[in-house]
């Protein structure tokens, strides 16, 4: 038994074209891939960027005693009721205490990180499972 071997001599050069087509299609997969892979990096760069303005715009009360604060603030809640103040000293009062851990800026936070790693996993081509 002999095999038979059926291999066109002469294909005016539609192999090599072939060639050269996959090899064009595959350089634009890898540009197009290495394009989403710095968009996920620089939407994580932004991110942090974004984190950091915020966390430097928290007002400076933070750092001061938060026993003190809630003190002002009770103060400034009873004075009010008493009628002495206006209710804007206890929004002044309220707006110095540090953000509780629900605030907008955590959310916001929360929020700009789960939206970066998303990004970041579908550019590595992970799904949405």
């Amino acid at each position: 038994m002999s095999g038979v071997v059926d291999l066109p001599i002469f294909d005016a050069g539609r192999r090599s074209a072939n060639y050269k087509i996959a090899k064009a299609q595959r350089e634009e997969l890898l540009i197009s891939y290495q394009k989403a892979i710095n968009g996920a990096f620089h939407e994580r760069l932004r991110c942090i960027g974004w984190l950091s303005e915020e966390q430097r715009a928290q007002p400076s009360a933070r750092h001061s005693s938060p026993k003190r604060l809630r003190d002002q603030s009770r103060l400034a809640n009873r004075r009010y009721v008493g009628g002495v103040s206006s209710y804007l000293e206890v929004l002044d009062t309220e707006r110095q205490r540090p953000y509780p851990p629900t605030s907008s800026f955590a959310q916001g936070a929360a929020g700009c990180i789960d939206f970066a790693r998303t990004t970041l996993q579908r550019a590595l081509g992970g799904g949405w499972q």
